[in-house]
């Protein structure tokens, strides 16, 4: 519930330096059966009494609880953590909801699973008396962490949203260091943090048991990092842009506001398109390079209906700006959820395909699996999704016929991809530009993680985010993470409108961050490190036996 609480909306980032003290305790510190047995604590002082053992008997009675559920504090854990924080998937389906947060809070568990194995006391007589030990089982266990986000991230497709990176989407200077490690460096701070803190206060417990309390580094250490981290961030923020580095361009995006049900809705398209052209005409008055519309704001496909595609360009003429906008596409290998532009010049439409398609909602993963294993779950689920959209394959970089700027085209909730991402601004774009649609969770704190996850898309690229959704935040991202968005006067940011500024794109030429040549390295040696990690402790129990 704490982590919970740390996401959007709630944003009580103060919490996640303590979220998870409780489940490291729990895994850590909880005493062995013959302790229990004995009613005895560590240090070998007795329990204090009746009381003790009562309050003792009842903790044991809700551990036995929980230990008949699925194993380990780690899954209860994660269940409720996602339960809570992705709480807005049940406006689309409840059982839906159950079902994925059963699934992701299985993450939490091998975390819990491999934190349980490497328990300090495993390892040492006292271990908590001891700066290094504390050092090294922080680092493992923050590693640990990092490297099942990272699985989370990328398997079955992958869902990474709400790290515990999230938390902190608002201090800006504490995640500038995303540009070097990516957002999951974030979340080993966070994760590291937590269990100083838990092992320093078990110290101190321990050393005013022993009559004995003396300095430690580690605690000194770890504080002496974040300010470094804090220092660094603050640093990156306050250099000012040099102008001759960047080129400013004029953007409006456009938000429709439009409900799901309206957009699905044959006879609504006239109104559909009646909107997108009294909000376009109306921005093109201040003179925008570019004007974006947001995911499947185009009914059927630009290069598929030439009503549509009539529509839009008699829209541009003489409009003096480049146009780019969410559609459908298609061709004999299948269906693809896609986006256009089309240069202010007139040139050829370009076509660029998504590329991470999301389960469940624009594919049925292993669909001809279930139909032949379990036919009526393969029925109901085709009621939902009765066909599925083909992945693209390439990262295509979008010519709006601006001078020096390239776009990198990123559709719906690939904006919360950091590896995908930074795949387009290898490839030259240096304005990143998404498309998206999250209309299917109503009025949620969907729209707000989602935001949350894209500011470290331009942290991490160093390179500004153009959000165009149909309903949501629509938004400018600099490049060190600020966020500029539409809002109604009383601060909702579901209205329709556009919003309408500069954007400060780097020249060609611009160097690339660490994390943009080098990608999710970080939490591939994370993952590295826990796999040894584990091998060396499988090795230690088989050399005892």
């Amino acid at each position: 519930m704490l982590l919970a609480l740390t996401m959007p909306p709630w944003d009580c980032e103060w919490l996640v330096w303590v979220a998870f003290v409780p489940v490291l305790a729990a895994l850590w510190l909880w005493p062995s059966e013959e302790e229990r047995r004995n009613a005895t604590i560590i240090g070998g002082h007795s329990s204090g009494g009746g009381g003790g053992r009562l309050a003792l008997g009842f903790i044991g009675f809700i551990w036995k609880f929980c230990r008949r559920l699925p194993p380990t504090p780690g899954y209860l854990f994660g269940l409720v953590f996602f339960l809570v924080s992705f709480n807005w998937i049940s406006t689309v389906s409840i059982v839906g909801w159950i079902l994925v947060c059963c699934y992701l809070a299985l993450y939490p568990w091998g975390w819990g699973w491999f934190v349980a194995c490497f328990n300090p006391r495993r390892l040492s007589a006292h271990p908590y008396l001891f700066s290094r030990h504390n050092l090294t089982a922080a680092g493992v266990v923050a590693a640990a962490w990092v490297a099942f986000e990272y699985l989370r991230s990328i398997l079955l497709t992958g869902f990474g949203w709400n790290s515990a990176a999230i938390a902190l989407h608002n201090n800006l200077p504490m995640i500038q260091i995303a540009e070097v490690t990516g957002s999951l460096g974030v979340s080993f701070m966070v994760v590291f943090v937590n269990a100083i803190f838990l092992a320093t206060v078990r110290r101190f417990w321990e050393e005013i048991l022993r009559g004995k309390v003396r300095a430690h580094f580690d605690f000194t250490l770890t504080m002496a990092g974040i300010v470094a981290i804090f220092l660094f961030g603050i640093s990156r923020l306050q250099e000012a842009p040099a102008e001759a580095n960047f080129k400013k361009i004029k953007v409006a995006a456009i938000q429709t506001n439009i409900p799901l049900a309206r957009q699905r809705d044959k006879s609504f398209i006239p109104d559909l398109l009646a909107i997108h052209r009294d909000l376009t005409v109306t921005a093109a008055a201040g003179n925008p390079d570019l004007i974006v519309w947001p995911e499947a704001s185009v009914p059927g496909g630009i290069l598929l209906h030439w009503d549509t595609r009539e529509f839009i360009e008699g829209l541009m003429e003489g409009g003096g700006f480049a146009l780019m906008h969410g559609t459908l596409d298609g061709d004999p290998d299948g269906d693809y959820n896609a986006v256009a532009l089309r240069d202010a010049a007139g040139g050829d439409w370009q076509i660029h395909h998504k590329i991470h398609l999301v389960p469940f909602g624009e594919f049925f993963p292993f669909r001809k699996a279930f139909e032949r294993i379990l036919p009526p779950v393969a029925a109901a689920v085709g009621l939902l999704i009765p066909g599925d959209f083909t992945a693209g394959k390439r990262w295509t970089i979008f010519d709006p016929g601006i001078e020096g700027v390239k776009i990198g085209p990123l559709i719906c909730f690939e904006d919360t991809l950091g590896d995908l991402t930074r795949r387009f601004v290898l490839r030259g774009a240096n304005l990143l530009i998404n498309v998206t649609n999250d209309a299917w969770f109503l009025e949620s704190p969907a729209s707000r993680q989602h935001l949350a996850a894209a500011r470290y898309r331009s942290i991490e690229n160093r390179r500004p985010l153009v959000r165009a959704a149909n309903t949501g935040v629509t938004c400018f991202i600099d490049t060190s993470g600020r966020v500029r968005r539409l809002e109604s006067p009383e601060g909702s940011t579901f209205v329709r409108g556009y919003l309408l500024g500069e954007v400060l794109v780097p020249k060609p030429g611009t160097s690339l961050t660490f994390y943009s040549r080098h990608g999710e390295i970080f939490p591939i040696i994370c993952l590295v490190l826990i796999a040894s990690t584990l091998v060396m402790l499988v090795l230690r129990c088989v050399l005892k036996r």
